[in-house]
């Protein structure tokens, strides 16, 4: 089994400051307290550079984007990024094999040591290629990560496999289905990608595994 990618996109504003207007024109609305810029505003900062990823295929994992904090790069070293989520947490007992991280039966969820606030998350699994569990529901390779631990995004071998429409992988367990079902076959390699922005209240802001 090739390496996996989970990587997070942090996506930063530039501090407001008191407009400034090239030629002395507006266009558009003036600015106010909501708006301090105004359309094409030549002082407004520019997004910043960043070589953008590569797609990774089932074979071989790509490149994730320049500006992002990788949390797994299939090394073993990458398993220092994560600690179980006890009290107080401690050294994780997933393993590292094959170039991807493995839960271990009976190991529990895991946290990424690093905190965060609004990220993209984009995260590759895969569920194992030896089909086990009948029947409907969520008996067949299930996980989930869940942002702050509030909810949960379904980590779900589904294919060809009935389960309720809120409890698909890719959905918002119990809340929302995702859009559209579009699995590989179990052992084949999915990959999603999560935007989640913090909520505004107290509360620990670590990305989960379970």
């Amino acid at each position: 089994m090739k390496p996996s990618i989970l990587a997070l996109t942090a996506c930063t504003l530039p501090l407001l400051g008191a407009p400034l207007h090239a030629g002395g024109a507006y266009y558009g609305d003036p600015p106010d307290e909501t708006h301090p810029w105004t359309s094409h505003d030549m002082n407004r900062p520019l997004p910043p550079r960043v070589e953008p990823a590569t797609s990774s295929t089932q074979e071989n994992p790509g490149k994730p984007p320049s500006d992002a904090v990788v949390l797994f790069d299939g090394t073993h070293a990458a398993i220092n990024n994560w600690l179980s989520d006890t009290h107080p947490p401690e050294a994780t007992k997933w393993e590292v094999k094959d170039g991807s991280l493995q839960c271990v039966p009976r190991s529990g969820y895991i946290h990424s040591e690093q905190e965060f606030g609004d990220y993209q998350l984009h995260l590759e699994w895969a569920a194992p290629s030896q089909v086990q569990g009948d029947g409907q529901g969520q008996g067949r390779g299930n996980s989930g990560v869940f942002p702050m631990g509030e909810v949960e995004v379904q980590v779900l071998d589904n294919y060809n496999h009935p389960a309720s429409a809120d409890g698909f992988a890719g959905s918002v367990y119990g809340v929302s289905p995702p859009v559209a079902s579009a699995l590989h076959e179990p052992g084949g390699w999915q990959a999603c990608d999560i935007v989640f922005l913090l909520a505004q209240y107290g509360g620990d802001s670590r990305a989960r595994l379970g």
